[in-house]
């Protein structure tokens, strides 16, 4: 987001802070007054640009490294840039069945599609790239089974709303017969259909004395047993190393910082599950993305669809300076991939 007191700007200050940003993209140098007059086809002279780049300076938008350096974009600056000066780019044609060819052909099934996704486009962009598996929303405990395996081992049987099968062994601390175990599975079954799993341990176990002690310990087993299916949703990462390419993460606690995230993956699926719900390329630079931890880094994620619907994100991770018009293209495009054959 950017502040509304820097979202009035001249036309002439968004053309000297666009070429500062792009050039400073390109180079990962400081800008100087110089280099914008040259470069940037404005017909301004050195004297004013510098002028323009000191207000801009001043609104927060860029910031001097050195007293003897050129500016460079703040993060806030970066934000008004893509927010506000982003040039929209396509990925060319001859590029995009290219794209089709490395994920789609010969693919074996949808989680290698996905794996050669986030190849592509760590290879692509020169950055890393992240992806989630499809998520189909909260799974539903729709039926359960007890199976005696011996006396004290109940083998806890669970059918969810999207197909899986799940078993576990649970041990109790007495003998009960299949015929009771049966009823008791087909009555929990029954209730499924009226109430959550939580309300219905609450209203069986107050009702059916005799079994507390155990039943609790079954229907927590069945319950747990979705939980643990909801929590399973996999991240896919690639192309870590390109990072290190870049000056900006030459420190090496910066770098460290950043790997750190992704192995702890907590606050990367965070983010994808976001684009999700919000259904729409997000640009998210220092801590609005990997916050505190990685402050010099920025990600790009789309959110890919299943009939229509979104199922999962797939997304760019580098510097603050990163190319984003092609970031934007690229993972958009390969979103598109994702979602027309599923």
């Amino acid at each position: 987001m950017v502040s509304n007191s820097v979202t009035d700007l001249s036309e002439r200050d968004q053309a000297i802070l666009k070429s500062v940003v792009q050039t400073y993209i390109a180079t990962a140098d400081p800008v100087g007054s110089r280099t914008v007059a040259r470069y940037s086809g404005l017909g301004l002279s050195p004297a004013t640009i510098r002028n323009c780049m000191a207000d801009l300076e001043d609104a927060g938008l860029l910031y001097q490294p050195h007293t003897s350096a050129g500016r460079i974009p703040s993060h806030e600056g970066m934000r008004y840039y893509v927010s506000h000066l982003l040039d929209r780019k396509e990925i060319p044609e001859g590029e995009r069945q290219a794209l089709e060819n490395a994920i789609l052909t010969n693919v074996s099934d949808f989680e290698e599609m996905l794996k050669r996704a986030v190849k592509v486009i760590a290879s692509w962009s020169g950055n890393a790239a992240v992806v989630t598996t499809p998520h189909h929303g909260k799974s539903r405990l729709i039926h359960v089974d007890f199976v005696q395996v011996k006396p004290g081992t109940i083998l806890v049987i669970t059918v969810s709303d999207s197909g899986t099968v799940n078993n576990h062994l649970v041990q109790i601390d007495c003998n009960i017969s299949s015929r009771r175990l049966r009823i008791l599975a087909e009555t929990v079954s029954a209730y499924l259909e009226i109430m959550d799993p939580e309300q219905l341990k609450k209203e069986l176990i107050d009702s059916i004395e005799e079994d507390r002690k155990f039943l609790d310990l079954l229907l927590s087993e069945a319950i747990n047993s979705v939980t643990r299916q909801d929590a399973g949703k996999e991240i896919i990462i690639d192309g870590r190393l390109n990072l290190l390419d870049y000056p900006e993460f030459s420190d090496i606690p910066r770098i460290r910082a950043l790997f750190e995230a992704f192995e702890e993956k907590k606050i990367l699926v965070a983010l994808l599950e976001r684009c999700i719900e919000m259904d729409n390329t997000n640009i998210l630079i220092g801590s609005d993305g990997l916050g505190q931890s990685a402050p010099e880094s920025s990600v790009v994620i789309a959110p890919y669809r299943e009939k229509g619907t979104p199922v999962g994100s797939i997304g760019i991770v580098g510097p603050a300076r990163m190319d984003y018009a092609r970031a934007v293209a690229l993972v958009e495009y390969v979103s598109h991939i994702l979602s027309r054959d599923m």
